[in-house]
């Protein structure tokens, strides 16, 4: 079976966490993200790792849970960036404490998040940290942390360079408290005995309780280790800046197995996703925001899929916004094109369009880059626009023409600005007097075809068109490069450009008398 399957790494992940994990009736595989803000396509790289291992251990025949965790018991640390100052005073709340547009700070980015997953077809067991552990859920996971708060500080501290001292291991806790007055973090426990702690807020408030009562959240390193072990996780990715010798994940490992007796989950890094052209990391504190909602105005959400499936976890990607947008759009449909023919060879690719979610619905779709050439040039007049297609042969009654024609206005408005193609006023007389006399020849000509015939479809027209500088003598190269020059030499006369939209839909946009008088001086 294994030579059969090509290994992508999502397979190879699967394979591995059966391999380790043999035993286990249920794999919950995870991932869980802070709701400090926009949860931006940087992020989401940690769903889409899980997403497509989960598919590949339930192609394998395991039964999977997938579970996300939002971390909404964190504090808000800083004031996010185009944020008003009054946030200032929320710093040190929980993110589920903070309100804001009329819900909480957490309730309102992680709503946005999770209808984007919904759009993309990505199905998730969502769990709430601040619920959980104000449920008390954790509580005897916390007694466990602080009773062997010394041991997770040496833990700790083994990962570190600087000294350590008795006096700060002995005041050691493993814990944030919300104050029961303020609501905020800034607390410090001044004592502790027989299940009962003391805290001091910096609030003024003096506070003995038990460890009972939903305020008390595990750092960071002990909460990921502690959540491993109840939810009974096998596998979670994480980002780089978790991944190195010292960092979050080698941490929480050691004291997932020695503080909770639980084997820690297979783990991979993922690397960064920037934006083509930009220079910057994405992420909320660098105001680089970019979200799965963003991309979804202006791609498939098969192509957003496919984007992160085909790149190995470790390597870092761009996503394109600007022209390579129809690149990857026409290098999509050629592929799922050819995977429904059964034609297609590249079996990593085959892999990766199955785990993009693609369906024979998809094949044979209108071209976007067809759609954004022809969008300027008729105004955005749809029905001429079908007009145009139509004698194009383009599937305009597809199931997606319509969501398709959207993300291209879309494109058009967000990115492409200055993508307007006009047609000339007035013949390119400059141009024309650079010409040969046989290139001249071909403007004459193309003038009688155009002015002679009425084509009903652009293959017609552009047959006719390719006979233009034919001559038999040439071999089959010589020709591409005469039929190469010639079409080059009518974009110049009728747009004033080297190369532009399909010729043969070109002149079907416009009215004969726009162009003929373009080609005949």
């Amino acid at each position: 079976m294994e030579g059969s399957v090509i290994m992508h790494w999502a397979y190879e992940t699967a394979n591995r966490i059966i391999n380790e994990r043999p035993n286990q009736s249920i794999y919950t595989v995870a991932a869980g993200i802070s709701p400090s803000g926009n949860v931006h396509i940087g992020n989401f790289r940690e769903v889409a790792t899980t997403y497509f291992v989960a598919q590949e251990l339930r192609n394998l025949g395991k039964e999977v849970r997938f579970i996300f965790s939002w971390d909404d018991f964190d504090r808000l640390r800083k004031v996010p960036q185009g944020f008003d100052d009054k946030f200032k005073e929320c710093i040190g709340l929980p993110y589920s404490r903070v309100p804001y547009q009329g819900t909480t700070y957490a309730d309102y980015f992680e709503k946005q998040f999770e209808n984007e997953l919904s759009e993309l077809g990505i199905e998730v067991e969502f769990l709430y940290q601040n619920v959980n552990y104000r449920q008390g859920l954790y509580d005897i996971h916390i007694q466990t942390a602080i009773d062997k708060r010394k041991e997770i500080y040496d833990i700790i501290n083994s990962f570190k360079t600087q000294e350590s001292s008795i006096k700060e291991r002995d005041a050691y806790y493993p814990i944030t408290i919300y104050c029961d007055n303020c609501g905020k973090d800034e607390t410090k426990v001044i004592e502790y005995q027989d299940g009962q702690l003391t805290y001091q807020c910096k609030c003024g408030c003096l506070k003995e309780r038990n460890l009972v009562g939903g305020n008390i959240k595990l750092i960071w390193k002990v909460d990921w280790a502690m959540r491993w072990m109840y939810e009974n996780v096998v596998f979670e990715p994480g980002g780089r800046d978790h991944s190195s010798a010292t960092g979050s994940f080698n941490v929480s490992k050691v004291i997932c197995k020695e503080i909770f007796s639980y084997e820690p989950p297979i783990y991979i890094p993922y690397d960064f996703i920037g934006i083509k052209g930009g220079t910057t990391k994405i992420s909320s504190s660098s105001g680089q925001t970019v979200v799965i909602s963003d991309l979804l105005k202006i791609y498939d959400k098969e192509i957003i899929l496919w984007y992160y499936a085909k790149y190995r976890n470790n390597i870092p990607f761009n996503i394109s916004l600007d022209e390579d947008v129809l690149r990857y759009y026409s290098e999509f449909d050629r592929y799922v094109n050819a995977y429904y023919k059964g034609v297609l060879k590249d079996e990593k690719m085959v892999k990766v369009l199955e785990l993009s979610n693609i369906s024979k619905d998809y094949a044979d779709n209108v071209s976007f880059n067809n759609l954004v050439s022809f969008l300027p040039m008729v105004k955005n007049d749809v029905e001429l626009l079908r007009s145009l297609l139509e004698k194009d042969n383009q599937n305009i009654s597809h199931s997606m023409f319509k969501s398709r024609l959207k993300r291209a206005i879309s494109w058009l408005e967000l990115y492409s600005e200055n993508r307007r193609i006009n047609i000339l006023k007035e013949f390119n007389q400059q141009f024309f007097e650079t010409l040969s006399l046989e290139e001249r020849g071909w403007v004459t000509e193309t003038h009688q075809v155009l002015l002679n015939n009425k084509f009903s479809t652009t293959s017609e027209l552009q047959s006719s068109l390719y006979a233009i500088p034919k001559n038999h003598e040439l071999s089959d190269k010589e020709l591409k490069t005469r039929q190469k020059k010639y079409f080059n030499i009518l974009y110049n006369m009728l747009l004033g450009l080297d190369k532009g939209p399909k010729l043969s839909l070109l002149f079907f946009a416009f009215s004969s008398e726009e162009y003929l008088q373009l080609l005949k001086k």
